[in-house]
């Protein structure tokens, strides 16, 4: 008498979850909402507001082919506007450079009450004007949300995209070809 046996299996494969190696199934990356810090964890959407109600600044970059711009604004403050630690009167010392970084200011109604200071690098002098400007408008938008349609219609809250394109092998700039040559 032959007796058999039915022997049931089970698939080890088919009771894990089902995923990504290393990760749980049941949960995506984008998924988490909270950060774990030591031992405090923190929600990521207050986190940036929290810092920004604890400085009393706002900072912002700009930036215009190769000059950067970071600025810092001062809600309460005296009025001064540093840029690199000099005066921006003896920073840009060309008038036209000087109505430009300073272009937002008088639109919106903002002149002695606020400090500015600048670190600004790389580009020339002009460049470096519509940087600052650039940055100054975006940290007046961040101030008053009010603003920004006036500044986005005159211009100034636009980064220029145009920089300087790579030089190319076998030519002298991006495009100048060697000067022909007969003989």
């Amino acid at each position: 008498m032959v007796i058999t046996h039915t022997i049931k299996r089970t698939n080890k494969k088919s009771e894990k979850p089902t995923g990504k190696v290393g990760r749980p199934a049941s949960r995506s990356v984008h998924d988490v909402k909270t950060r774990s810090v030591g031992k405090k964890t923190i929600d990521k959407g207050l986190e940036a507001r929290e810092v920004e109600q604890k400085r009393d600044y706002i900072q912002t970059v700009g930036r215009r082919k190769s000059a950067v711009a970071r600025l810092r604004f001062v809600k309460n403050g005296s009025g001064k506007f540093t840029i690199n630690g000099k005066e921006y009167k003896d920073y840009f010392t060309f008038s036209l450079w000087q109505e430009i970084v300073t272009e937002p200011l008088p639109l919106v109604g903002l002149n002695n009450n606020t400090d500015i200071s600048v670190k600004v690098s790389g580009g020339g002098l002009p460049a470096q004007a519509v940087a600052v400007r650039l940055a100054l408008a975006r940290a007046l938008v961040i101030h008053n949300a009010d603003w920004r349609p006036t500044l986005r219609k005159m211009g100034y809250l636009t980064r220029d995209p145009r920089e300087k394109e790579r030089k190319k092998p076998g030519l002298k700039r991006a495009r100048r070809a060697p000067q022909w040559q007969k003989r």
